[in-house]
């Protein structure tokens, strides 16, 4: 095809995965267009792309998520020229998940023998965030029209209070110690919660934020972490102490030869950064494609 034909001529790869999973087709024909507009982008600067769709059962599920970033590694690996370079553009958690199960195939691969292609970039775009069923849930109910939400929500309150039901009832007919053994479970995780926060309780979400904390230092890559102070799913505030974290890693080591620069946006909802204010976006992308392919001083 043109693409396949674009990618052999010229060794460079833009990849980037778009995490979302639309609930209606009016939905997903906006999700669709919006990935084509982030595709264009890339393209007009001359980097072919290999866009990834992440469904839910596969960027949640770990052993689903090491299977795709397998392939998606013998894909890059056989319609890239040796030695291209690739850049990894991920949106929301989905597509942060996918970067770290990649990026541990690409230090695996890399440890055994030599890559055929060199991982030299990664863009953030509204990640990482929490691994919380609220943020889950809210991730669902975004793209449902303004209806639709509102009758989810009384589904799901509908749900909790008949569940409510269930388990007082419950409570009432077990014995002493089946209430004893719950209330040791509920002491244990509010001492979790005292001694690590609301994250103890989700150690996944701790190794994947940790995960997105190191492999950048590790494999040398210029990394570009985009977010809102108005994202009603990703909190700001982690994503700035999470960054000064990796600035402070990178000083401290002197063979890194990576970079970390974050770009905040004003005003701009979930993964809509783009389309709210493209100029900042693509001259934020744009410097960085620079830096990755700029020759080693």
């Amino acid at each position: 095809s043109t693409r396949l034909k674009r990618t052999q001529q010229r060794p460079m790869l833009g990849l980037r995965p778009i995490a979302s999973k639309a609930a209606d087709s009016s939905a997903s024909s906006e999700v669709s267009y919006s990935a084509m507009r982030y595709s264009d982008m890339y393209c007009d600067m001359g980097w072919p792309v290999l866009r990834i769709n992440g469904e839910p059962i596969v960027t949640l599920s770990e052993s689903h998520r090491d299977v795709l970033a397998r392939l998606m590694f013998k894909c890059i690996r056989r319609i890239t020229a040796p030695d291209a370079t690739v850049v990894f553009h991920s949106f929301s958690n989905g597509g942060c998940l996918l970067y770290v199960s990649f990026a541990a195939v690409v230090l695996r691969e890399t440890r055994e023998a030599k890559a055929p292609f060199r991982l030299c970039a990664a863009v953030f775009d509204s990640c990482p965030g929490e691994l919380s069923l609220s943020v889950g849930i809210r991730s669902v109910l975004a793209p449902l029209s303004p209806r639709s939400r509102f009758l989810a929500r009384c589904g799901l309150g509908t749900a909790g209070l008949v569940m409510l039901r269930l388990a007082l009832a419950v409570w009432r007919r077990v014995g002493v110690w089946p209430r004893r053994f719950v209330l040791l479970l509920v002491l244990w995780a509010l001492a979790r919660v005292a001694a690590g926060g609301w994250r103890a309780l989700r150690p996944g979400e701790a190794r994947y934020w940790e995960s997105v904390r190191v492999f950048g230092r590790r494999m040398g890559l210029h990394e570009l972490f985009m977010f809102s102070d108005t994202d009603a799913l990703v909190q700001a505030a982690p994503l700035e102490q999470l960054v000064n974290q990796k600035q402070r890693d990178l000083q401290q080591s002197a063979s890194s030869k990576g970079s970390v620069v974050r770009v905040k946006f004003c005003g701009t909802a979930h993964v809509q950064h783009y389309v709210a204010q493209p100029k900042k976006y693509t001259s934020a992308v744009s410097q960085l494609l620079a830096k990755a392919t700029a020759p080693p001083a």
